[in-house]
């Protein structure tokens, strides 16, 4: 028991040239996929591209702007005077908590729809869940990682 041989090379020819389009529209939408998942990629990272200076690194003054906060707010997250932070605001020193709250930023404005006027408000806005004080308000208070576990929780749907 065999495969029969193909007695018509025109049906032949027809099967390659279907399973050729086929490989054609697969590669089509693999690029459509590949073509969109770097669009809201690029769309996330739009958001923070104004915060990052040209060595790559965060500036303070520049998240400060990008928040819509004071210089003077994001000193006091540093735990550094605003005139340093005027002077060196993109210091190697700096780094790992700008990035962390670039991070908190990028979050927030995916759960609000890569709306920048509504992440900048959701800081603002006084939350049951933070004891009527603002993430912004309890971030300066020194509790950065419960704002992070908060947003952590509305990211996953265990927050209401």
């Amino acid at each position: 028991m065999g495969v029969a041989p193909v007695q018509d090379f025109g049906v032949l020819v027809s099967c390659y040239r279907i399973a050729e389009q086929c490989r054609k529209v697969t590669i089509k939408r693999l690029d459509i996929m590949r073509a969109a998942t770097v669009s809201v990629e690029l769309k996330r990272a739009k958001v923070l591209n104004h915060a990052i200076d040209r060595r790559g690194r965060y500036g303070a003054a520049k998240i400060a702007q990008l928040l819509d906060w004071q210089i003077r707010d994001i000193a006091k997250y540093l735990g550094r005077a605003p005139s340093t932070i005027s002077r060196f605001g993109a210091s190697h020193v700096h780094q790992e908590k700008l990035a962390a709250l670039a991070s908190l930023v990028q979050d927030v404005f995916e759960l609000t729809n890569n709306n920048l006027r509504a992440t900048r408000a959701w800081f603002r806005m006084p939350l049951g869940t933070l004891d009527g004080i603002s993430p912004r308000e309890e971030i300066l208070r020194g509790n950065f990682w419960r704002v992070r576990r908060l947003v952590n929780e509305m990211e996953s749907g265990f927050a209401f």
